[in-house]
């Protein structure tokens, strides 16, 4: 499976078919990281943290750094 784990969309993780979404998951995942100095999803393995791309909703922005917009987070979490 090519790519890397902080970033992986949920079908990528589950082994589906990937697509143009898929890259776009990534470029939300990356934006995420950079707004909020750390990637959406933190865990101890590499299990844990494909388990979470594939199973949990991406977190607010807005609950890690108060200072992005609701405009922002809408966008990043879309």
């Amino acid at each position: 499976m090519p790519g890397t784990v902080l970033y992986m969309a949920p079908e990528q993780v589950s082994g589906q078919p990937v697509s143009a979404a898929t890259d776009v998951y990534a470029l939300g995942a990356v934006a995420y990281h950079c707004l909020a100095g750390e990637p959406p999803f933190r865990a101890n393995t590499m299990a844990a943290l494909l388990s979470q791309h594939a199973l949990q909703p991406v977190p607010s922005l807005r609950a890690r750094r108060a200072d992005v917009s609701e405009i922002v987070d809408q966008l990043v979490q879309r």
